[in-house]
C-alpha cells in the first residue's frame, strides 16, 4: 500500500495509507481526510504536550510545502517538486485544504468551459481540494 507524507510550512509530517483496489475518488477522499487528520496529529505530537492541545491550537492558515507518496521504497512527489497548497482551519474546527502542482497548465482558450480533454486531465490530475470539520 502506498504511504503519503505531506509537509506543512512548520515542518510537520503526515502519513496516510491508501487501500489498493479502491476507486480513485475514494483514494483521493481518504488521502485528503487522512492528510488533514494526521497533520493535526503531527502538530500535537511535535508540540510535546499532546493532551493539552485544543482545536484552537490549529486555527490559522498553513502552507503545504511537500507531498510525497512512498510505495515499495520508491518516493514520488505527489504534486510535483514544488507543490502549492493551503490548509485553513477556523475556531470551530472547519477546514479546507487545497493542493496543486506548480506547473498546472493554463487553458489555451482562457475559458475553462472550452478546455481540451488533455488540459482538463492535466488540471484535474494535478489538483485536489477537500473541506470538512475536524475534532481533536
Amino acid at each position: 500500500m502506498p504511504a503519503t507524507a505531506v509537509m506543512a510550512r512548520k515542518h510537520f509530517y503526515l502519513l496516510d495509507t491508501l487501500n489498493e483496489g479502491r476507486t480513485a475518488m475514494k483514494q483521493v477522499y481518504k488521502l485528503t481526510l487522512g492528510t488533514v487528520g494526521l497533520l493535526f496529529l503531527g502538530v500535537v505530537l511535535a508540540a510535546g504536550d499532546a493532551f493539552a492541545q485544543t482545536a484552537k491550537d490549529f486555527v490559522g492558515t498553513w502552507t503545504i510545502v511537500s507531498a510525497v507518496t512512498e510505495q515499495g521504497g520508491n518516493k514520488t512527489d505527489t504534486f510535483g517538486p514544488n507543490p502549492k497548497g493551503t490548509l485553513i482551519v477556523d475556531a470551530k474546527g472547519r477546514y479546507v485544504i487545497v493542493f496543486s502542482r506548480a506547473d498546472l497548465p493554463k487553458v489555451a482558450s482562457n475559458n475553462r468551459t472550452t478546455a481540451t480533454a488533455e488540459e482538463n486531465k492535466a488540471i484535474v490530475g494535478g489538483s485536489l481540494a477537500h473541506f470538512g470539520t475536524l475534532s481533536v
